[in-house]
């Protein structure tokens, strides 16, 4: 049980998801309230007063997603919200402290709507939102493990990349004299530049302001700062196997050796162990 929640997990990092699931989960909490008006809601005859505190529950769970989602993933723990350290068990985690902010800020709501005379109803109003916490482990347990079982299977078996043809050698003085294919990549200040041959370049990683060209030469592994964005670099990359496979990184495909998987995607493997994730929005470049 315990090697299962150490298992690596999918990670979304999608704003427009995030802020869509927001919006979903305000809205199935206050048309739920309103339709089937648990906790004693039936018996409220102010109808349109009603409505509007049934929303407002909607909109403090709203609140709370946003608020993790944005502050607390995005912003004071954002170190620990990386696909490499994501897991099975964080995301437990993180869905059961979600649902422990929703549910304490439902009773808050509860108690700044009908006050400290209602008592009672604050209590059992109280006592439902402890009680949708502890039943809603249980799916948030099960969700989290039907998904990762279902990514598992989805990438346990990635397609290969087939091995490029090697360079023909020179067999006569017109192909001496082709040259191989360069790539100039010019940094934000559009003064330092560095020029790398197609082919012996293995990949670009971004990181922050930088981008980190990594490539072969005189066969050692060579490493170069460039300041700039990754996306400003794509633009200026045509080689075909030269591709973007992640927010943080382009491969060069004819450098792959294997393409292995888990939860969380695909894995490229280059020379030397290196391991350049697929983010599954680039999939089709694996599938090609």
């Amino acid at each position: 049980m315990f090697q299962l929640l150490r298992q690596p997990y999918p990670l979304n990092e999608s704003r427009r998801h995030d802020f869509g699931f927001a919006v979903g989960a305000g809205l199935f909490v206050a048309l739920f309230l309103l339709l089937f008006q648990p906790f004693g809601l039936d018996r409220w005859e102010a109808s349109w007063v009603k409505v509007g505190v049934i929303a407002g529950y909607g909109v403090v769970t709203f609140v709370a997603i946003i608020l993790w989602e944005f502050s607390v993933k995005r912003g004071l723990i954002a170190s620990t919200f990386t696909e490499e350290k994501h897991t099975v068990g964080r995301q437990i985690l993180y869905v059961s402290c979600l649902l422990l902010t929703i549910a304490a800020g439902n009773y808050l709501y509860s108690v700044a709507i009908f006050g400290e005379g209602e008592s009672g109803a604050v209590r059992s109003f109280g006592q439902a939102m402890l009680y949708t916490l502890l039943v809603g482990i249980f799916p948030t347990v099960a969700s989290v493990l039907l998904n990762y079982v279902y990514q598992l299977k989805k990438y346990s078996n990635p397609p290969q990349v087939l091995p490029k043809a090697e360079p023909q050698k020179a067999t006569s003085p017109e192909m001496e004299s082709v040259q191989p294919e360069m790539i100039r990549l010019v940094a934000d200040n559009e003064k330092d530049s560095l020029i790398v041959i197609a082919n012996q370049l293995l990949y670009i990683e971004s990181a922050d302001n930088y981008c980190m060209v990594v490539y072969e030469a005189e066969k050692e592994k060579k490493r170069e700062l460039v300041r700039s964005s990754l996306s400003r670099l794509e633009e200026q990359i045509h080689a075909p196997d030269i591709v973007r496979c992640h927010r943080s990184y382009i491969v060069n495909l004819a450098k792959v050796g294997k393409v292995t998987g888990n939860a969380q995607g695909y894995k490229l493997h280059l020379p030397e162990e290196i391991t350049i994730p697929v983010a599954r929005r680039y999939n089709q470049l694996v599938q090609r």
